[in-house]
């Protein structure tokens, strides 16, 4: 279980909210490698050519956004949805998307592919609060 620490605006500290979210690390070779391509195809199919972003699929979704299209796809990499996850809050905005960007491809400098699509599938939910090794009902699925 994790618990969340809560602070005024003026950093003064409030407590603690417990979560019913528990994770549990698993590296990536535990992982099977149908859910690692899995994940690769469906979230970012060029994960292992680009430095962070995509230039292109950032311009088609940003488009997309602007012409109030009903095709909404995503302009966002693995690398940027950690990023998001992780470091940034939910928040859309032109200065946060920005700075997810320039995250994401400072991130791609510091840790390998494998180390971004571990930490990956470690964090982000694949539903009913399940990642990590929880991940291994979608593995047993795949």
């Amino acid at each position: 279980e994790e618990t969340s620490q809560l602070f005024f605006a003026d950093d003064t500290y409030l407590g603690e909210l417990p979560t019913e979210l528990e994770r549990h690390q698993v590296s990536l070779d535990q992982m099977s490698d149908h859910v690692k391509n899995a994940v690769i195809a469906t979230e970012d199919e060029h994960f292992f050519e680009h430095e962070g972003i995509v230039p292109k699929a950032i311009l088609r979704a940003t488009f997309q956004e602007v012409a109030n299209s009903s095709v909404q796809t995503g302009g966002s990499t693995l690398t940027q949805q950690l990023i998001k996850q992780q470091v940034l809050s939910s928040e859309v905005s032109f200065d946060r998307k920005a700075t997810e960007i320039l995250l994401a491809m400072r991130l791609e400098h510091f840790l390998e592919k494998e180390e971004i699509l571990e930490a990956y599938l470690n964090v982000v939910p694949f539903g009913r609060n399940a990642s990590g090794r929880q991940v291994a009902g979608v593995q047993a699925a795949s």
